[in-house]
């Protein structure tokens, strides 16, 4: 069973960590900290035994992007840091001036869509093919044994 803030909470967490990454997107060093921070924060907080609620209704929609993130989640981390040269890249091009609001919410909302494009397309073709090899490599291995092999 869940508290009845268990939802608010975690929410609050997620949306402080996503305010942390339009706020500092190209902070050096102190600013990955906090987004760090925050963000470990933010896990811990929905990790908790009272917030596991079930969500149902239009709430069921809102967690299906966090299912998306847990699957691409190898591919998101392996992505991100190869795609944010091509979008600084890509913002100096376009002009688009590198501080403020406007800018920052730009920069993050297209590498945020090119690293979820290049994650997706690792798994859709490269890690998934290879997870359901496993899944039936390791069935054939691990299945029990009939009862005629077992008397042998």
């Amino acid at each position: 069973t869940s508290t009845p803030w268990a939802e608010t909470i975690t929410w609050a967490a997620v949306a402080a960590a996503v305010a942390m990454l339009v706020w500092y997107p190209h902070r050096g060093v102190l600013g990955f900290s906090y987004i760090g921070l925050v963000f470990a924060a933010a896990v811990l907080i929905a990790q908790r035994p009272s917030a596991r609620f079930e969500p149902k209704g239009w709430r069921r929609l809102l967690f299906k992007p966090l299912g998306s993130i847990g699957k691409l989640s190898f591919g998101l981390y392996l992505f991100h840091p190869l795609m944010r040269p091509a979008v600084i890249e890509l913002s100096a091009r376009l002009g688009l001036a590198p501080t403020g609001l406007p800018a920052a919410t730009a920069f993050l909302s297209i590498w945020l869509s090119l690293t979820w494009l290049a994650a997706w397309l690792s798994f859709r073709f490269f890690e998934d093919p290879i997870l359901q090899l496993a899944r039936r490599a390791s069935t054939r291995v691990l299945a029990p044994a009939s009862l005629s092999e077992r008397r042998e």
